[in-house]
């Protein structure tokens, strides 16, 4: 059999993995159990609790004693802008290199932090992970298989129409915050998630947007793989979903879904 070679092994890193939660005690146990489940256990991982006000903090305080190198720290400030942007500039004030990002809801690829550390050993900035459902949350629909990958190359095909021109170095690409990483290089040149309400702007868009414009070497690795909930498609729709990301064409009364 072939072996790859893995270029992440010659490199330095210290990688540390950001995930921020808003009311999610439904969810975090199965996310925190993914990244206890990694094959490659050498990261930190920051938790970023945005003022819930369900059990999600007293969840994640009484689980990180069993994951290696995890830390727990507030953002009061609403949004995930926020909430991402404190736990990346922990991570880098603590020395991470690399910073992956994933979200409460999300269920991590058991190969998904190697992943991220062979595809930045290939000199890789900027890491769109691919965009996948979960299956044990809800149950999958026929619709589902068709309608979400459709749904990621139409806001391919959207984001390429609208953000591009010779200011960027690198080609747009449909990513999420939920499934991402970058060099704490990049991150901070790039002026980091802006720190605004997600009913204001999309923070994922606005940081991929400004790294697009400063390095030639973002790639989608569809070997990354973390896995997001189908309930906001399951309570709006994949029509309204989608209008929503599309620079709030249409608005849910909750958009403090975070």
């Amino acid at each position: 059999m072939l072996l790859l070679p893995q270029p992440a092994k010659l490199m330095i890193m210290n990688l540390f993995c950001i995930v921020p939660f808003y009311n999610e005690a439904a969810y975090l146990p199965a996310c925190i159990e993914s990244l206890l489940a990694q094959a490659d256990q050498d990261f930190h991982v920051v938790f970023v609790n945005n003022a819930s006000t369900d059990d999600s903090a007293r969840i994640v305080a009484e689980r990180i004693k069993d994951v290696a190198g995890a830390t727990l720290i507030n953002e009061p400030q609403k949004g995930t802008g926020s909430a991402a942007d404190s736990g990346f500039r922990y991570a880098i004030a603590h020395g991470a290199t690399h910073i992956a990002r994933t979200d409460a809801d999300c269920v991590a690829d058991p190969t998904w932090i190697a992943e991220i550390k062979w595809s930045f050993g290939r000199g890789t900035e900027l890491i769109w992970g691919k965009l996948g459902y979960r299956h044990d949350d809800l149950p999958v629909h026929l619709k589902d298989r068709v309608l979400f990958p459709l749904a990621i190359m139409m806001s391919d095909v959207y984001g390429n129409l609208k953000w591009r021109g010779p200011q960027y170095q690198s080609a747009y690409r449909m990513g999420g915050g939920n499934n991402m990483a970058i060099t704490a290089d990049l991150y901070n040149q790039a002026g980091g998630f802006p720190r605004k309400p997600l009913d204001e702007q999309d923070d994922d868009v606005a940081l991929f947007d400004a790294a697009r414009k400063l390095t030639s070497q973002a790639r989608r690795c569809k070997n990354v793989k973390s896995y997001i909930s189908l309930r906001r498609t399951r309570k709006h729709g994949y029509i309204k979903t989608m209008l929503y990301y599309w620079d709030r064409k249409y608005t849910p009364k909750e958009v403090d879904v975070r």
